[in-house]
């Protein structure tokens, strides 16, 4: 196999993620023209490669650590079959038109340094200006990785430094002109698309303290909730209703369909119990039972309510959590009456687990709530936590 058949294979086959066709090929080529190094190498990535295979058959492996193992072997790949070929070639190209390719691809800051170093030796006035520009986008940079920026007001000043960056290139002269090195084995990264509106995480509390009942401190509870999600309000939408009845605890997720309802307030055990609302006039109480939560449940799910979890924080509220259960993927409930202090511990804990995690993971949440909870003397059976109509060992 020529050299050059052997290099476009490889950028073949790396184009498509064929990691093995690829290190099958490098092997190839290197055991015909006695290149006893990469070939030695490539049969150590072929074998790591295999064995990842098989972990993934056998899941093994989790699909974080999956991904990492594999990109990483892509890279090993692209590395070795870089050696098959002593040399990169070179070419010359416009360096104002290499710019706007790279401010194109959204990548602004390679566009900057590239800049700076032309500029450093060919424009000292425009040297000074992509200094001052470039510490501007590196403040961007660091104010987003510490999340101490809004994400719409980093896309206007990002915007803006894009724009200041252009007219900095426009100053270019256009017989300018940069050597670009070429690794067949690059494959050149596609133009992004345009980043994704910012998801957020819709969080609905309703709370209702009718008289009659004990007084709870619900405010408290939002209060430490609202706390607890604080540093990730880019990702969390924390909404409160007050004192609601029963029209309002059914049309409320409708109006705002949210991922994650919480409730607080009372609870009752027995088939004439259910969650305690404020009756229609508001001067006193009304239970929602277990049957009438399953069906309005099943009605959320009916009309494309996207409800991932719901939290009961009220007294005797595991028969509540079974029936909804049937309808939404993760119920959290109470097997006793637990009062103001458990109830607030366990919500503290909850959503402070859940802001820390990637993604909603209500197990871990529910593990950090419950232990909150036990600090301040619950039991571990006070809480539980309902996956699809089962109740989970956690």
């Amino acid at each position: 196999m020529s050299k050059q058949r052997a290099i476009l294979l490889v950028q073949k086959y790396l184009s498509q993620d064929s990691v093995e066709e690829a290190l099958q090929t490098i092997i190839n080529w290197a055991s015909e023209n006695g290149n006893n190094e990469i070939e030695t190498e490539g049969r150590v990535l072929l074998g790591d490669l295999q064995a990842l295979n098989r972990k993934k058959v056998l899941r093994m492996i989790s699909l974080p650590d999956l991904e990492l193992a594999e990109r990483s072997l892509k890279a090993n790949a692209e590395i070795l079959g870089s050696k098959i070929t002593e040399h990169h070639h070179t070419m010359n190209t416009s360096l104002k038109s290499h710019l706007n390719k790279l401010i194109r691809n959204a990548r602004e800051k390679e566009a900057l340094d590239l800049l700076l170093d032309w500029s450093e030796r060919h424009d000292t006035s425009l040297n000074s200006d992509a200094v001052l520009l470039s510490a501007r986008l590196t403040r961007l940079q660091r104010e987003m990785d510490q999340g101490t920026i809004e994400a719409g007001n980093a896309k206007v000043f990002l915007a803006q430094i894009t724009n200041t960056l252009r007219a900095l290139v426009e100053q270019v002269p256009d017989g300018a002109a940069v050597e670009l090195g070429v690794n067949p084995f690059e494959v050149p990264p596609p133009t992004p698309p345009p980043p994704p509106p910012i998801k957020h995480t819709q969080i609905l509390m309703l709370t209702s303290n009718p008289s009659g009942g004990a007084k709870l401190n619900l405010d408290k509870e939002y209060a430490r909730i609202s706390e607890k999600l604080q540093h990730e309000r880019q990702r969390f939408n924390l909404v409160v209703e007050r004192a609601v009845n029963r029209n309002e605890f059914k049309e409320l997720p409708e109006r705002y369909k949210p991922q994650i309802l919480h409730f607080s307030g009372h609870g009752e055990g027995g088939e004439l119990g259910g969650i305690m609302v404020q009756n229609d006039d508001k001067n006193g109480h009304v239970y929602i039972t277990p049957k009438a939560l399953g069906a309005l449940f099943d009605y959320y799910n009916r009309h494309k309510l996207n409800i991932q979890g719901v939290v009961l924080n009220a007294c005797y509220s595991e028969e509540q959590a079974l029936a909804i259960s049937k309808h939404v993927p993760y119920v959290v409930a109470t097997t006793v009456d637990i009062g103001d202090t458990l109830a607030i511990a366990f919500s503290t804990g909850f959503y402070f687990k859940l802001a820390e995690s990637e993604a909603l993971d209500f197990e871990k949440a529910f593990d950090s709530g419950r232990l909150e909870a036990i600090l301040e003397g619950a039991s571990e059976s006070h809480f539980v936590l309902y996956y699809n109509g089962q109740k989970l060992e956690i």
